[in-house]
């Protein structure tokens, strides 16, 4: 009973209500007309749902979306194909595409009937500023009378997932450092000293951090080891000398 009293509209409420009004200060009055037209207004939205709930409708929906991956911020355009493959054409549709609230509002489109084997295009744009991934669907269908006293919802089962990535910034060049290499930095002519503190480092900001201070420790030592003393000579060497000169 109450899946029934939703399909009605506002309209149909309202011939539903004068109906019975009209029915009932005619039978109380003894006016027979005003009993029929009471009787009519009655009958006509039930008449109504009756049919628009008996109608098989067969409806296909596929959606697409290009291109199904974007950046945030960017837009990407959503089809959808709607097609009447039952062999009855169908009266007035209310189509509505479940989004998100991050993409948008839901776009809502008004159809006057697909004939048989017909078919109807519609398209959307989808837009965000948020990174994440959506799913968009499934399409809802309300099916109106002619009279727009019923409305009868149904939706397909289908959804179709959107990801939006976040948005790619390019990285500037790299400048080199004139604190690391020792090079005097343009601009600052003859009052560059280039003075170290007393861990070695200069007022560089990359040269004065530990992790350097460590690096450059680790390199003075690998240089200092690599180096080759000099050779002393040995006693026997002195002793083979004082031979020659005898």
């Amino acid at each position: 009973m109450r899946s029934l009293l939703a399909a009605f509209t506002t309209r149909g409420t309202s011939f539903l209500a004068a109906g019975a009004a009209a029915s009932l200060a005619g039978l109380f009055l003894g006016e027979r007309d005003l009993v029929s037209v009471g009787i009519f207004l009655l009958v006509l939205p039930l008449f109504s749902a009756l049919a628009a709930g008996r109608a098989r409708y067969r409806l296909s929906c596929v959606r697409s979306i290009s291109p199904p991956r974007v950046a945030a911020g960017q837009s990407a355009l959503v089809r959808v194909h709607l097609e009447n493959v039952s062999r009855l054409p169908t009266g007035l549709l209310l189509a509505e595409d479940t989004v998100p609230y991050a993409l948008g509002t839901r776009p809502r489109y008004v159809l006057n009937g697909i004939e048989r084997g017909g078919s109807r295009e519609l398209s959307y744009p989808l837009r965000s500023d948020l990174r994440g991934k959506f799913v968009v669907g499934p399409l809802e269908i309300r099916i109106a009378d002619a009279f727009g006293l019923v409305e009868l919802g149904r939706s397909f089962s289908s959804r179709t997932t959107f990801v939006v990535t976040p948005k790619v910034v390019p990285l500037p060049r790299a400048v080199s450092c004139a604190g690391c290499t020792g090079a005097q930095p343009p601009g600052t002519g003859s009052s560059w000293s280039g003075a170290k503190s007393s861990s070695g480092a200069t007022g560089c900001c990359c040269c004065s951090t530990p992790a350097a201070a460590l690096t450059r420790a680790a390199g003075r030592r690998r240089r200092s080891s690599s180096r080759s003393a000099p050779l002393r000579p040995s006693a026997c060497t002195s002793r083979t000398r004082a031979w020659r000169a005898s």
